[in-house]
């Protein structure tokens, strides 16, 4: 589980090897990964990259600034 919430957010998403779904049985889901899943993501830590604390912080490059917002309506 804890992999899942890594591929799914580390560079923020950004890299292609990034996780966009995941297929878990419904025994499984209710049987406590979900409740594990919702919580490991409530304690990511977004912030600026100086604090190396944070888990997530900004768009890689100055391109995707432009391609975000369109994705975010896109999807």
């Amino acid at each position: 589980m804890l992999q899942s919430v890594r591929s799914a957010f580390e560079y923020q998403g950004q890299k292609c090897s990034a996780l966009s779904r995941i297929y878990v049985s419904a025994s499984v889901w209710n049987g406590g990964f979900k409740d594990q899943f919702l919580g490991e993501i409530a304690k990511i830590k977004v912030g600026p990259p100086q604090d190396f604390t944070n888990f997530m912080g900004p768009v890689m490059c100055a391109s995707l600034l432009v391609i975000a917002p369109a994705l975010l309506i896109y999807f």
